[in-house]
């Protein structure tokens, strides 16, 4: 019986090292880069839940292929498994915060709007509304993700009970590749507007330099 788990690989804001003289240019560098230091947080939540879902997955292969006999390891597994669901839903914690704090300081390119003018102005606001899709979209898979670690916290109980039967654990399993095919949905989705949003600020800082 297999289970689906999904691999994280979701993108983040890349930057350079950009320095302007002008205001407009100024301003928005160091927004820019103030979102991508309030990111940092999240980039190591990312690589660290990549850990733990490669490890989860190993030690539920390994789960799967113990016999009835062995019942005493399958309890202590199921522990370890339930264990890792509570701490990927923690590190997630972490990378909300770190999201909400980037999020608050894209508030600040409305400033940088106001002093721009012409198709950088334009531009720039493009790119406030790409970043606002774009962390509704780390929301939407935020949420569908805690529904699949819920699902799967609940699964790994049934492989410890009794009760359970082949057609229950089957019926769970078919939620939890369903809702996984959501997730994965939605980090696609952050993912290219992630790519959008870095082409369009590249675009931009290359138009601004060269009116120096």
């Amino acid at each position: 019986m297999k289970k689906g788990f999904i691999a994280l690989a979701v993108s983040c804001i890349v930057l350079g090292g950009c320095s302007f003289g002008g205001s407009v240019e100024k301003k928005l560098s160091d927004t820019m880069t103030s979102m991508s230091e309030s990111e940092k947080v999240y980039r190591d939540a990312q690589a660290e839940l990549t850990k733990l879902e490669e490890r989860e997955q190993g030690l539920f292969k390994s789960t799967m292929e113990l016999t009835k006999e062995e019942d005493d390891k399958l309890k202590g597994n199921v522990e370890e498994l339930i264990a890792s669901v509570d701490n990927r839903l923690k590190v997630l914690d972490k990378e909300l915060d770190s999201i909400r704090s980037s999020k608050d300081t894209a508030a600040k390119l409305k400033e940088v709007i106001e002093k721009a003018d012409g198709k950088e102005k334009e531009d720039i606001k493009t790119l406030h509304e790409l970043l606002s899709k774009r962390y509704d979209l780390h929301s939407t898979f935020s949420e569908d993700y805690k529904s699949l670690s819920a699902k799967q916290k609940e699964f790994y109980e049934m492989l410890d009970s009794e009760n359970a039967d082949i057609d229950q654990l089957k019926e769970k399993v078919e939620e939890i590749n369903s809702l996984n095919g959501k997730v994965k949905s939605a980090i696609e989705d952050f993912n290219q507007t992630t790519k959008e949003v870095n082409t369009l600020k590249d675009k931009l800082f290359s138009s601004l330099n060269s009116k120096e």
